[in-house]
């Protein structure tokens, strides 16, 4: 995936650097393919929350394009994602509104993407990562005023993507964000997935095979939380990206596992 120059924390196309980390992790591709088990398959399509399922498929994305103030958005990273910039404080949501907090910032973030690229498509939505406050000077104040940073990250069937939609609000309005959000389609067939207990002991030997230190065996042991999500896959098919299910470590970053086959990746 190519990374935004600004706003976005990660990047997700990093480099293979383990292929296995022992058979005894390795869940044995038990395809689910459309035709093979059909009831086992039609549950797991049908399911919201595609975390609670043992079998996910990957997933091909077509990008969102916005649908108002076209003339404000630039595609960049070869049409990766959208930049939006106000210019001279334009309209639009929150033209004659204040900003006095984080829930308010959240709620116009929202109302702004909604507006500009329309309701998200079926089993999709947007999941508050965090918001990041900073006091910039202001001279029409004499002083100060916020600036808030809304990150927002995509969800599908509950799973959280690498897409996204990064919002900066100031004086009420949205003066500029980054914006990269998708339709998606699953392909390939419902597969198994390692489970968390064995992608988090996959982890933990990795960092051990790397020299981690007893005192940050323990730290990763006290602290480690990972989650499933969907992220872009490092070989395209057919020279087209889609996107593959993943462990991630959050907010901790540095490591991905994927989720069907065990191998862990370095980010760059």
């Amino acid at each position: 995936m190519r990374n935004p120059p600004f706003l976005f924390r990660r990047g997700f196309a990093g480099r293979i650097v383990c292929v296995m980390l022992g058979s005894a992790l390795i869940a044995t591709p038990s395809s689910v393919a459309v035709g093979q088990n059909g009831d086992r398959e039609d549950t797991a399509r049908t399911r919201v929350n595609w975390c609670d399922n043992d079998a996910i498929p990957f997933l091909k994305a077509e990008t969102i394009a916005p649908i108002k103030e076209r003339q404000q958005f630039t595609s960049r990273s070869a049409g990766a994602y959208w930049e939006f910039q106000a210019g001279e404080m334009l309209g639009g949501v929150g033209t004659n509104s204040r900003v006095t907090g984080e829930e308010q910032a959240e709620m116009l973030a929202r109302l702004w993407v909604g507006e500009h690229f329309g309701e998200m498509p079926e089993h999709a939505s947007l999941e508050i990562v965090k918001i990041v406050r900073r006091d910039v000077p202001d001279p029409d104040n004499d002083g100060v005023s916020p600036v808030y940073v809304v990150f927002l990250k995509e969800n599908f069937h509950g799973m959280m993507t690498c897409n996204f939609a990064n919002v900066v609000i100031r004086k009420g309005r949205v003066q500029t964000a980054l914006v990269d959000l998708r339709r998606y389609t699953p392909f390939g067939g419902y597969q198994k997935c390692i489970s968390k207990e064995h992608a988090t002991k996959a982890m933990r030997e990795f960092i051990q095979k790397r020299g981690a230190s007893a005192e940050q065996l323990r730290h990763f042991d006290e602290s480690i939380e990972l989650r499933l999500m969907y992220s872009w896959s490092p070989q395209p098919l057919k020279d087209e990206e889609f996107l593959i299910p993943l462990w991630d470590m959050g907010e901790k970053g540095g490591f991905l596992i994927d989720a069907r086959t065990g191998v862990v990746r370095f980010e760059d």
